[in-house]
């Protein structure tokens, strides 16, 4: 008993030091404006989900409004292709979705710039001399084969003496000898000029009996 009086004694100071614990308090809710309330309040009046009998079952505004004509059956054929001729030529605009006809940007583009660059950038042609009247070119023709055509090359050849130009033009000549060699060939020209005229006018004196 006296142990028992002893821890009872000695357990009233242990309990009056405990401290209780409180119950929680509950977080404070935001207050609710005229605006949210109307949006956080229930919709008490909102219409129930249809059941499946009132979606397959046909509405009376639905009856009311007229169905458009179903159109005529297509005949086996031309009729798409004639349809879409008709469509093509009744419309104003350029593209339509019928036609067959591919649009290819690249292509456009190509011929705007192919246009352009012939307008403003033409390239000139070179000139090529190589006329008969220079005795190297003979056109091969109809009447004209390849055999006659070398026999007038070569007579072009003789007339402008051009085997001779060639040899001249073979070695370099200086200047000095140059001049010599072209004064002598002139006077060599007009030499021969006067001494035909002579003796042809000797011939002519002799025939009259002079």
């Amino acid at each position: 008993m006296a142990s028992r009086r002893l821890l009872q004694a000695g357990a009233l100071p242990w309990k009056s030091t405990m401290t209780t614990r409180t119950p929680p308090v509950p977080w404070p809710q935001p207050r609710l404006f005229s605006s949210s309330t109307a949006v956080l309040a229930p919709r008490s009046d909102a219409p129930g989900k249809p059941t499946w009998a009132a979606r397959t079952a046909p509405s009376q505004t639905a009856s009311a409004v007229p169905r458009p004509p179903s159109s005529p059956p297509r005949a086996a054929g031309g009729f798409a292709a004639a349809t879409a001729a008709s469509k093509s030529a009744a419309s104003d605009h350029v593209y339509d979705a019928t036609s067959t006809d591919t649009l290819d940007l690249s292509k456009i583009i190509a011929a705007e710039s192919d246009d352009f660059l012939r307008s403003h950038y033409r390239a000139p042609k070179p000139e090529l001399r190589l006329k008969p009247v220079l005795g190297r070119t003979i056109h091969c023709t109809a009447r004209l084969d390849m055999a006659g055509a070398l026999i007038f090359l070569g007579k072009a050849m003789r007339a402008n003496n051009t085997k001779e130009l060639a040899r001249l033009q073979k070695r370099h000549e200086r200047p000095g000898l140059k001049r010599k060699r072209l004064r002598s060939e002139r006077w060599r020209a007009r030499f021969k000029i006067g001494f035909a005229a002579t003796v042809s006018r000797v011939q002519e004196l002799r025939n009259q009996g002079w």
